[in-house]
């Protein structure tokens, strides 16, 4: 057996009926162990004593991010390379490295093969800490998180998310929202909805940050105003096809620090976990986790290319 590599798999995951024969399969023709994610955590226990040196997630978004969760919480995440193997729903951070909608073999191949590129996370701090490795959306973002339906999804594509809000425009809260960067700036909104991300999508494809990578030591804050619904249906298609800096519509930052304060709290949907809070800080952490990603990935970049944070309004 080759013990460099381990498959942490999710069960529950949507992809899991689907891809069980496959993944068993591949593992056992590269002598790779097949490790099952489970809520006690005894899962660590398999890989604390003799680890090995590359740990592959078969799951969703918010399987990989429990357990870089789990391994920085257990001081063992600077130990690992680390593979993704998508088999969730929206698989928005696999869509970042590359790993949406690769053939198996070459998913597999990728996720436990490719050189590993030094990845950004992100610290939360709201009362308590938390760590995220894709996105944080906030007001409208936080109310849809989980509305996007997979009959949405195939009629609409990346846009779903968007249309999904869209539809809700007449119950959707407004906030008043203040936002204060690193060296002290501050900017003010009234809002329908934020992002706070490191990888570019949200809500199974929809581009929320199309410029974002998750490797270059920023954190990329996108600013929903009020606006009617013309406009906000307009805002989608300008984020979508990348026309948001020509129509204005859409507030863009980048920074390496910004605390957000809203009247009343924000609903944020935290990598898919729900909270709700009226101050929250969020800090980039840069290289904090090593990641096979695809040779292609739309948005990564060469490893150690990080750019001076910048404020594009």
């Amino acid at each position: 057996m080759n013990s460099s590599v381990s498959i942490l798999c999710n069960p529950h995951a949507s992809g899991w009926d689907r891809c069980r024969d496959d993944l068993e399969r591949s593992a056992s023709e590269r002598g790779h162990r097949l490790v099952k994610l489970d809520p006690d955590d005894k899962w660590l226990d398999q890989i604390r004593d003799t680890p090995p040196q590359r740990l592959c997630i078969f799951g969703g978004d918010g399987t990989l991010s429990k357990v870089v969760q789990k391994l920085d919480l257990e001081k063992m995440l600077d130990r690992f390379e680390l593979g993704l193997i998508p088999g969730g729903t929206g698989n928005d951070f696999a869509r970042s490295i590359g790993m949406h909608g690769l053939p198996w073999q070459d998913a597999y191949a990728t996720a436990t093969e490719q050189p590993a590129t030094p990845i950004d996370l992100i610290d939360i701090q709201n009362g308590s800490a938390h760590l995220i490795i894709n996105a944080a959306t906030a007001g409208f973002g936080g109310l849809i998180s989980g509305e996007v339906s997979s009959a949405d999804k195939q009629r609409w594509g990346s846009m779903a998310y968007w249309i999904t809000a869209v539809t809700h425009l007449t119950s959707l809260p407004k906030y008043s929202l203040e936002l204060t960067f690193q060296d002290d700036t501050h900017a003010k909104f009234e809002v329908f909805g934020l992002a706070i991300a490191s990888g570019r999508y949200v809500g199974g494809g929809f581009p929320v940050a199309p410029e974002a990578t998750v490797n270059d030591g920023l954190l990329d804050v996108t600013v929903v105003p009020v606006m009617p619904v013309s406009e906000l249906l307009a805002a989608g298609v300008d984020t979508t096809f990348g026309w948001y800096h020509e129509s204005g519509r859409i507030a863009t930052f980048t920074a390496r620090w910004v605390r957000v304060e809203s009247t009343p709290p924000l609903p944020y949907s935290l990598d898919g976990e729900t909270e709700k809070s009226d101050g929250v800080e969020f800090s980039i952490r840069p290289a904090a986790m090593r990641v096979a990603c695809h040779a292609e990935a739309v948005g990564v970049q060469s490893p150690g290319a990080f750019q001076t944070a910048t404020q594009s309004p």
